[in-house]
């Protein structure tokens, strides 16, 4: 039993962002937002606030996965499939803005699957080159 706890711990450090400042980065422009439209939230703000948070989580995970693909097989699994649930979690907090969704906020989707498919490629080609 302490065994199983112990390796647990040992994959679950791959699933937390350890980039302190990057949290703020990412939630600052949130509650900038939310501040400009003059403290009105509703259910879509919400919404928007989990998936964001969910797809930081996925990229750290994704990318961990990445990171360990040829160290740590059984790591590497746990990773994609945290990191798979995630964006998952995220599609299903965006449903509801995305069925009401303006070309705008679609394109601005777009713009962040792109960006984070470039960081992930990033993180491959620099464990690759280690």
């Amino acid at each position: 039993m302490l065994m199983q706890i112990k390796q647990n711990d040992n994959w679950l450090k791959y699933l937390v962002p350890k980039e302190h400042g990057a949290w703020a980065m990412w939630l600052l422009p949130f509650i900038i937002g939310v501040a400009a439209a003059a403290g009105d939230t509703t259910s879509g703000t919400w919404h928007l606030l989990a998936a964001c948070l969910l797809i930081f989580g996925a990229r750290t995970a994704l990318g961990s996965a990445i990171r360990m693909r040829r160290r740590n097989q059984p790591v590497f699994i746990k990773c994609v499939v945290a990191g798979a649930l995630e964006c998952l979690l995220a599609l299903i907090c965006l449903w509801p803005l995305v069925s009401n969704a303006s070309a705008s906020l679609i394109t601005v989707g777009a713009v962040v699957l792109i960006l984070l498919t470039l960081d992930l490629l990033w993180i491959k080609d620099r464990s690759d080159a280690q």
